[in-house]
């Protein structure tokens, strides 16, 4: 039997137009890095769960982040939207200085390897041969590293920033098990 992944991710996470990821957590220590006192930055493995089940998710669903967590009052949901619209803008910043530090390398090796195979073509009876060859060859390899950059690396860095773009966009649901008794409440990240 062939595994069929849109199947998968349908009955896992898609409902409607959302694409609903549950947590569930013992405390609401769990939802934070232990290190972090301040309870600014998301626990280490919760960014893992979050962010594999993410990688998965077509763009064109919503995420919903649906936390079960007992005793949580107004303020610590508000801490838990707080980081992680925090955790996911930061992973957006860097994806951003990564697509600037890959457009300004892809410029500057397009236009190494541009001058470099400018040079041996231009002024050939000027160049020792095998010096020719050599010149060949380190040029178009700068080419060629220049259209990989943009093409596949380039590709990568994008998707990243969509996704987490995607997660920064997403809500929390907080769903709390007392009593037998589901409490959902809505909150937009």
């Amino acid at each position: 039997m062939k595994f069929n992944a849109k199947d998968y991710l349908k009955k896992k996470y898609i409902n409607g137009e959302w694409a609903i990821i549950p947590i569930t957590l013992k405390s609401k220590d769990e939802f934070y890095n232990k290190y972090d006192a301040t309870r600014c930055t998301i626990s280490t493995d919760l960014c893992r769960y979050i962010d594999s089940c993410v990688y998965n998710i077509p763009l064109k669903y919503k995420i919903k982040l649906q936390i079960d967590c007992p005793n949580l009052t107004e303020e610590d949901k508000k801490m838990m939207e707080e980081a992680v619209k925090t955790h996911y803008g930061l992973i957006i910043y860097d994806k951003e200085i990564d697509l600037k530090t890959n457009a300004y390398k892809t410029s500057e090796l397009m236009i190494l390897g541009l001058i470099v195979l400018a040079v041996v073509y231009m002024f050939p009876n000027y160049i020792i041969s095998y010096m020719q060859e050599i010149l060949m060859i380190a040029g178009w390899f700068a080419v060629w590293e220049a259209v990989d950059n943009y093409v596949y690396d380039r590709k990568k860095l994008k998707t990243d920033k969509e996704n987490n773009i995607q997660m920064i966009e997403s809500k929390l649901e907080f769903v709390c098990n007392e009593n037998e008794t589901k409490i959902k409440k809505e909150v937009n990240v």
